[in-house]
């Protein structure tokens, strides 16, 4: 099982807040940090930057936090060091190709594919280009539409694994059809389970279902401004829910085992 703490943009662009989050995702015994890389400019046109109540959609609130959340290029490749110091993998969404260029540049252990771009065929394209694993959220797409994906990415002989997601935040028990995993596993092996719901215990039933990576996000405040914080886990929490998934991981097992008194 391999365990990611997602976290993403809840540094709050703090280089500061972001190491401490680093070191406390290493004490709760993950094997990976993962970051949000993206490139505004490339992303939104600037009459939208410039005012962001002009596009369809008003993302009045988004951009704003966007621009506040960013850290600089040179702040990630103190997280890099701070990773390898601390024997962390470094994954990173970049959300467009230029900042797809940039991740590789740190020679990150995976990509992390957002839900909303696995169909991103671009994307997908440019960040395999650099020969490492992508790790890609199926949050809100069908069944049928994974499906079309996976047959792409086959094609292309990429190294990918699919997450079971729920791209609401946080996301209501109901709507998280872990179930969902075996048919997963019937579409590509590799699965995983990225959760954004309260409490410790759903990535571990996730694990029951055949999981083998987990992301969680951790904050050190969940009542903080930004996207992220209300579903994300404080770091005793995250430690507790890690705990409880290797227990379930090693009385799971491989094959049956009978031991007689």
């Amino acid at each position: 099982m391999y365990v990611i703490s997602e976290i993403g943009v809840n540094h709050n662009g703090s280089l500061e807040e972001a190491l401490k989050l680093i070191d406390a995702s290493a004490n709760a015994g993950v094997d990976a940090v993962k970051f949000q890389i993206r490139n505004l400019e490339k992303i939104y046109s600037k009459k939208i930057l410039d005012d962001p109540n002009s596009a369809e959609w008003s993302l009045d609130y988004l951009i704003p936090l966007l621009k506040e959340v960013e850290l600089s290029k040179d702040d990630y490749y103190v997280i890099k060091d701070r990773c390898e110091e601390l024997g962390l993998d470094l994954i990173v969404t970049p959300f467009d190709e230029d900042s797809a260029e940039f991740v590789a540049s740190l020679d990150i252990t995976a990509f992390k594919i957002a839900s909303a771009d696995m169909i991103n065929f671009g994307l997908i394209d440019k960040c395999a280009s650099y020969g490492k694993p992508l790790i890609i959220s199926t949050g809100m797409w069908e069944e049928s539409d994974i499906r079309k994906c996976a047959e792409y990415y086959d094609q292309k002989g990429i190294n990918y694994a699919f997450l079971l997601a729920n791209s609401t935040y946080p996301s209501p028990y109901e709507s998280l059809s872990l179930g969902f995993l075996e048919t997963l596993k019937s579409i590509h092996p590799i699965v995983g389970y990225s959760g954004h719901e309260r409490g410790i215990f759903i990535p571990a039933v996730a694990v029951g279902f055949g999981a083998r990576i987990i992301e969680k996000h951790i904050t050190f405040d969940r009542e903080a401004t930004g996207p992220d914080h209300k579903a994300s886990m404080y770091p005793e929490d995250f430690k507790n829910m890690v705990d409880n998934m290797r227990q379930i991981e090693l009385a799971l097992g491989t094959e049956k085992e009978v031991n007689q008194a």
